[in-house]
């Protein structure tokens, strides 16, 4: 959906997913989706950045703006931005509720920035390193660390290990 909202810039930059929350380009965060499940359902909540994003070159994937990879003669529209989500976003919940969450893993898996990648995952217990090895059939990282034990994250604050897989 974003993908659409950028233009011929942006097609040398694809998006990607970085667990379990972000979504990057080029290198850096445009977007950030936070889910809160409860008694009777889950809230989504997502931030994208369409102009002007906060200035913060101490991240190791500092934000970027989408105005900064589309056509200057189209700039980003938020109507229209919030128009597409909102279809995309009931595409994805129709295909959930027809194909399953596997059929949405898939899709995530797909776009994933982290397979085959070295990362470092903050969990609430320990600092777990290893090579990100998949998205599990519930949706937890899976990490394979040095002495070849996988891991199952279901929270935590990842890092990308650059140069190193």
């Amino acid at each position: 959906m974003l993908a659409e909202q950028i233009g011929q810039n942006g097609g040398n930059n694809p998006l990607s997913l970085k667990w379990p929350n972000d979504v990057l380009i080029a290198g850096g965060k445009i977007a950030g989706i936070l889910l809160e499940a409860g008694e009777g359902g889950v809230i989504a909540g997502c931030g994208i950045n369409l102009k002007n994003p906060p200035g913060d070159a101490s991240q190791k994937h500092p934000a970027v703006a989408l105005d900064s990879f589309m056509d200057a003669a189209e700039p980003p529209s938020a109507d229209r931005l919030a128009f597409r989500l909102v279809q995309k976003l009931a595409e994805c919940y129709e295909m959930w509720e027809e194909k399953g969450l596997a059929a949405v893993l898939e899709q995530w898996q797909a776009h994933c920035a982290m397979t085959g990648q070295k990362v470092a995952i903050q969990t609430p217990a320990t600092l777990i390193e290893g090579v990100c090895e998949a998205i599990g059939e519930e949706g937890q990282l899976i990490i394979c660390d040095d002495s070849g034990k996988q891991h199952f994250i279901t929270a935590g604050d990842v890092e990308i290990m650059k140069g190193q897989a």
